[in-house]
């Protein structure tokens, strides 16, 4: 599991770099091999999403909006899918 936060709001939106560093300079998406799931924290808002990697894969950045009912919200079915971490 990988735990990321953010409070930057951009276009309507709080945006989470999915990434590592290799060694400070090269960033690269989270595979399969190095993460089950991806965490994210909206901090503002103290929203949490809880993402299977297979549904992230090779994206390098996603965008959240928790508070504003944004169409586009695809992230949504993941909030608080704490479930996902049973057995």
């Amino acid at each position: 599991m990988q735990v990321k936060c953010t409070a930057s709001l951009r276009a309507r939106g709080y945006d989470v770099q999915p990434i590592r560093a290799i060694y400070g300079k090269s960033k690269l998406a989270y595979t399969e091999d190095d993460v089950d799931a991806l965490v994210a924290h909206i901090v503002p808002v103290d929203a949490w999403y809880v993402l299977p990697i297979a549904d992230i894969i090779n994206q390098k950045s996603l965008r959240f909006y928790p508070d504003n009912g944004c169409p586009r919200a695809r992230f949504e079915k993941y909030r608080e899918a704490w479930g996902l971490f049973r057995n």
